[in-house]
């Protein structure tokens, strides 16, 4: 799910998934979504979408009146239910959050739900299933909340303006801290009008608990620069790669976090004073991966990490999402023919379908349980009568 310098973007969204489910389009993928991007999408919205591609819709309601909470009914009996609001809605034994669905149209499924807290998702066609826990999509996440400590105006164009971040899970390397402030009339292709520093003495990859970033430095306003509002956007990157992380915070774009507008008082070029205001919050991709890589309890799986099943008679296939890192798989008995079957091997398999190497794997009280490893295509599991 990422993009040049590796952060989600629009069309990966759950907020974008929920309105293509909700009116019944195929979903978008651009250049930055091709690989693991495009795949997520078609494996969790592919199926139902192709089911109803000549259907018509019959109805549309809003349960309970709420225009956030909003089903559409189709002619074939396809149903989708989407909570566009802020507070979780109990549809169909399953919780949508905010900008998750529930689609069925016959076995037909498609969801983004919460189960335990964790906003994760899932879909079933025919053989295939899907399980995504969100736990395994972070090479490129870090735990970090970032918010502004407080603004203090020091007259003569300088203020200083410290960022708090609270560390929930850190970046195991030292990166370096950005802080934009941008403006639509900012003569740079970015429309960053002036910047600051946020350095702190302590490395990045040592970050626990809370660390204050900027505290001691001084931001200076160019003279280019008069009264009126800036985004402040800030986020943190690798200047030996260019990379830059994903953080938990509203994403504005390139992997830049909001954290609220610079107010610059004064008039005629004459600035007499700075403020802060904050922006109202939208999605916040980053809350919406599991973080502590939890493992998901999806009835037929259990697994933090996302990946599509083929079931037939005799075997089945576990493909991971591509670039995906490495995670365990556990798959329950149900899975494997009501309990008819029993795991005779798994094997790593090339996108041919050719061995390339015995898996570990272990099968008790009904439930067989491996370790998928980053690289590998995918894993094929022959089934023997008990």
């Amino acid at each position: 799910m990422s993009g040049d310098s590796g952060g989600r973007e629009v069309l990966e969204t759950d907020d974008y998934i929920s309105v293509e489910m909700l009116t019944g389009h195929a979903m978008m993928i651009d250049r930055r979504g091709f690989g693991r991007g495009a795949v997520r999408k078609y494996w969790l919205g592919q199926g139902f979408l192709k089911s109803i591609a000549t259907d018509t819709i019959a109805g549309v309601e809003f349960a309970d009146n709420d225009i956030h909470r909003q089903i559409v009914r189709w002619n074939s009996g396809a149903k989708v239910y989407v909570n566009r609001g802020p507070t979780d809605w109990r549809v169909g034994g399953k919780v949508l959050p905010q900008y998750g669905y529930r689609a069925t149209n016959g076995d037909t499924e498609s969801s983004i739900e919460k189960i335990d807290g964790v906003i994760v998702e899932r879909s079933k066609d025919g053989g295939w299933m899907y399980f995504n826990g969100r736990g395994c999509d972070l090479d490129d996440a870090a735990g970090l909340r970032p918010e502004i400590d407080k603004c203090e105006y020091l007259g003569d164009r300088r203020f200083r303006m410290p960022v708090r971040w609270k560390v929930l899970r850190t970046i195991p390397k030292d990166v370096s801290v950005f802080l934009h402030f941008c403006s639509d009339s900012a003569q740079r292709s970015d429309k960053i009008a002036f910047q600051g520093d946020s350095a702190t003495g302590i490395p990045v990859s040592r970050w626990t608990g809370e660390v204050t970033t900027g505290v001691d430095m001084v931001i200076n306003i160019p003279q280019e620069c008069g009264p009126g509002e800036y985004d402040i956007l800030t986020g943190m990157w690798d200047p030996a790669t260019s990379r830059r992380y994903r953080l938990i915070g509203e994403d504005a774009g390139e992997t830049r976090y909001r954290l609220g507008r610079l107010v610059v008082e004064g008039d005629s070029g004459t600035i007499t004073g700075v403020r802060v205001i904050t922006t109202d919050r939208k999605e916040i991709v980053s809350e919406r991966i599991n973080l502590d890589r939890r493992q998901i309890d999806f009835g037929q799986a259990i697994t933090a990490g996302a990946f599509r099943c083929n079931v037939e008679a005799d075997s089945i296939t576990v493909t991971p999402l591509p670039e995906m890192e490495s995670f365990e798989v556990i798959l329950k008995k149900d899975m494997l023919g009501a309990g008819h079957k029993r795991p005779a091997s798994v094997v790593a398999v090339d996108p041919q379908g050719s061995s390339i190497r015995p898996v570990e794997y272990k099968w008790a009280d009904g439930r067989l349980v491996f370790e998928t490893k980053k690289g590998e295509f995918a894993y094929r599991v022959p089934l023997a009568d008990n």
